[in-house]
C-alpha cells in the first residue's frame, strides 16, 4: 500500500468523521500503487451549483483530480480512487479537431 499524505483536507475541522471516511476510502482506492509510492492528496469542498468534493492526488511524475456531489455516498470515493488511477495513463493530450 502507498504512502498517501494529506497536505489539505477542508473538512477536518467542521465534519470531522466525515472527513477521516473519506481520507480511508481514498487510501483504500490507493491500495493497487505501488507500495514504495508516495502521493499527495488535497480534499477540497467546492461550491458549485451542486457541493462537490474535489480530489486531487498527486504522484511522482502526474496527477489526477476528479469531484464528487456532496453527500458522498459510502464507498464512492474508493470507487473513484480507484478509477481516476486506472485511467490516469489513458488520456491523452487534448487535439483540435481539423476540418476538411
Amino acid at each position: 500500500m502507498p504512502k498517501v499524505v494529506f497536505t489539505t483536507n477542508d473538512l477536518r475541522e467542521f465534519q470531522p468523521e466525515l472527513a477521516a471516511r473519506l481520507e480511508d476510502e481514498v487510501r483504500d482506492g490507493a491500495a493497487d500503487e505501488p507500495a514504495d509510492a508516495a502521493l499527495e492528496c488535497r480534499i477540497l469542498e467546492r461550491h458549485a451549483e451542486r457541493p462537490q468534493i474535489s480530489v486531487h492526488l498527486e504522484g511522482k511524475d502526474w496527477v489526477v483530480s476528479f469531484a464528487v456531489t456532496t453527500p458522498a455516498a459510502a464507498g464512492e470515493l474508493k470507487m473513484a480512487t480507484k478509477r481516476a488511477l486506472r485511467d490516469r495513463g489513458r488520456r491523452g493530450p487534448y487535439q483540435r479537431a481539423t476540418r476538411r
